[in-house]
């Protein structure tokens, strides 16, 4: 168990606080329930905190950022194309966090793109927490930033006949 913490704390050390993932936007999707579950056996069997992180407070509000207007495609970058099939673990995330407005939105991602976005029915679930809901889109912001990987996102709406861009710099300066 000793050993297992170590490498909990290693790599939690090194999450990117804006909740990014410098493989591209898929890329988290597919490892982001890989991070979880340990997180959470950890947190409740050992009394560690590991959910309190900013990673997992923003890695729902990156994943809809990344996101193109009326959920029509992603935003690409590195390692990346569709949408990716495992952002249950995003009702993990944003209800332990909170984050009502982000939750809004993966519902609306959810309702529109069902399992071909949300695999494995059970996780959804596990994770989804209807009393985090009620939260409102609009008060999300139009315009994102990620230093870690250096991304910026601005759009006009959220809806399909809106418009959005994605910059992301090769060259990023802390």
């Amino acid at each position: 168990m000793e050993k297992a913490l170590e490498e909990l704390k290693f790599v939690h050390r090194y999450l990117p606080e804006d909740g990014s993932s410098h493989e591209g936007p898929g890329y988290i999707i597919f490892g982001g329930p890989l991070l979880l579950f340990p997180y959470i056996a950890s947190d409740r069997c050992l009394g560690t905190n590991f959910l309190s992180h900013p990673f997992f407070k923003n890695v729902g509000h990156f994943r809809i950022q990344t996101l193109t207007p009326g959920f029509e495609d992603v935003f690409s970058f590195g390692d990346c194309s569709g949408f990716g099939g495992y952002h249950a673990f995003l009702w993990k995330c944003v209800s332990y966090h909170k984050e009502k407005d982000v939750q809004n939105r993966l519902e609306k991602f959810f309702n529109l793109k069902k399992a071909n976005v949300f695999d494995f029915g059970w996780w959804n679930y596990l994770w989804y927490d209807p009393e985090n809901r009620g939260g409102n889109y609009k008060n999300l912001s139009k315009t994102a930033y990620f230093p870690d990987v250096g991304v910026v996102i601005i759009r006009d709406g959220w809806e399909k006949e809106n418009s959005g861009v994605m910059f992301k710099c090769l060259n990023v300066v802390h």
